[in-house]
């Protein structure tokens, strides 16, 4: 199973653009515990892969370090995408 990522090279470049350290699919594969390979199979697709679908097993730790909810990785609205990025998830801290 994995979780198709609609506009997959535009977020990603969005949210490299934005993080402090990764700003790579390098980076993002060293930090995630993959091979670049794997990563470029995830956005290209492969024999066994879907293009543009990042499996099941590595999606949090990929929303995890590039700050994103999952939801919102899957957004079909590329401008939702970008308005709801930077909104992490969880309570707000402020509402308390």
């Amino acid at each position: 199973m994995s979780v198709h990522v609609p506009y997959f090279e535009e977020k990603f470049q969005y949210l490299f653009r934005r993080h402090p350290a990764i700003k790579t699919y390098s980076d993002l594969a060293e930090a995630v515990g993959v091979s670049p390979a794997l990563v470029a199979g995830w956005k290209n697709g492969t024999v066994t892969t879907r293009e543009r679908h990042i499996p099941i097993r590595h999606v949090g730790t990929v929303c995890e370090h590039m700050m994103v909810s999952e939801d919102v990785l899957q957004l079909a609205s590329l401008a939702d995408f970008k308005a709801q990025a930077g909104v992490l998830p969880g309570a707000n801290p402020f509402d308390a």
